[in-house]
């Protein structure tokens, strides 16, 4: 019994040190052909396509996309599991983002009249009403000081330490706990935030080069950290879309498929044509993975603003846009849930600052374990 004992953790060992192996030949593989500056000049994701190809990659642009409208009723089928909101896009998502929005220091810029009538009024009370008391003179000191330099002293304290005025989100039930609580709710939200557009651009064959997370001094998530994901993906114009699906109907040899094709191409084909389905998703999957782990999100104000202008770019109704939205955020919950344990790899690995190829490294073992 002991020398077949002995003999299965031998096994045992030696699986173990393969799988190790595996990951960091798979690693190695990455990090050279990402930095290979070889005479072809191929693109970044042209090199990630050769290592799909070579059987390197698997989960890269490993994504069906198909864009179609999705109803907030239909949204809610998918997600009433785990939020309670009745419609997760516009309950949670947008919701969030103008939450963001009134809580930077944008919000004194729209509070500006009311600021100055404060100012205004405690400047002239402490002038003309304070001297006027029935008090002796050192408390009328007193309050005149309070009433001409407490103002200035709110809007300092507001610039300087905005975490004061706002209140801190709960974490929700559900979410998970990690080696990430070592970290500040804000620098986590961020990391997720920004792990979130990575791996949703991984799987869907958008590449992203590098990402940032805020600096030392730019830490504060409400009003706009230093942190953001650059991705590659070269947007047509509408034109030169259809022009590419016209072509391309023209050019097959099925001729009732020729015959039954409509001369104006449908807008599924055109989002999926320009790729505009999988941009979508990425700029959703960033506030989706907030949810994930927290609950809410707060990290949708330059996120959706790209997302519209998208949608708007390719002709897409006013009144469909959001439903578009829906599709895209439903799409990110879905391969994010999935993927979960990738998303928490590469959030916690965006703190540690690892390399891109170390991030998608981390996406890739998911197949190893599984």
């Amino acid at each position: 019994n002991r020398a077949v004992i002995c003999g299965r953790k031998r096994i045992y060992v030696r699986r173990f040190y393969s799988v190790k192996n595996a990951a960091e030949v798979r690693l190695e593989k990455i990090k050279t052909s990402l930095e290979d500056d070889d005479a072809l000049k191929r693109s970044f994701k042209d090199k990630l396509d050769d290592l799909k190809s070579n059987g390197v990659l698997q989960l890269w642009g490993d994504t069906l996309i198909e864009p179609s409208p999705v109803s907030s009723k239909e949204l809610q089928l998918f997600t009433r599991t785990s939020f309670s909101a009745t419609d997760y896009f516009k309950d949670i998502i947008l919701r969030g983002a103008q939450l963001q929005l009134s809580s930077g220091p944008g919000n004194l810029d729209k509070n500006q009249p009311l600021l100055t009538f404060l100012i205004t009024a405690s400047v002239l009370f402490a002038a003309l009403c304070v001297p006027q008391l029935p008090i002796n003179s050192g408390m009328k000191n007193i309050l005149g000081l309070v009433f001409l330099f407490g103002p200035f002293l709110f809007i300092g304290l507001q610039l300087l330490i905005p975490d004061l005025f706002r209140s801190q989100s709960t974490p929700s039930a559900t979410a998970s706990t990690s080696t990430l609580s070592i970290y500040s709710s804000d620098e986590e939200r961020i990391a997720f935030h920004e792990a979130g557009h990575f791996v949703a651009g991984y799987l869907c064959g958008i590449p992203i080069m590098e990402y940032s997370l805020p600096t030392a001094n730019n830490k504060n998530y409400l009003n706009g950290p230093n942190a953001g994901t650059a991705l590659i993906a070269s947007i047509p114009d509408l034109q030169t879309v259809i022009q590419s699906i016209s072509s391309s109907s023209t050019s097959s040899s099925n001729f009732n498929a020729l015959r039954n094709s409509s001369p104006t191409p449908s807008l599924k084909e055109i989002l999926r044509a320009s790729r505009t389905g999988s941009l979508l998703i990425v700029s959703m999957a960033g506030m989706v993975a907030e949810t994930l782990r927290f609950g809410d999100s707060f990290g949708g104000v330059e996120d959706l603003p790209l997302a519209y202008s998208l949608l708007r770019q390719y002709g897409v109704p006013e009144g469909q846009r959001d439903d578009y939205l829906r599709w895209a955020v439903l799409k990110a919950l879905a391969l994010l849930r999935l993927h979960r344990d990738a998303l928490e790899a590469v959030a916690e690995a965006m703190l540690q600052n690892k390399e891109v190829a170390e991030c998608m490294n981390y996406i890739e073992e998911q197949v190893t374990r599984t």
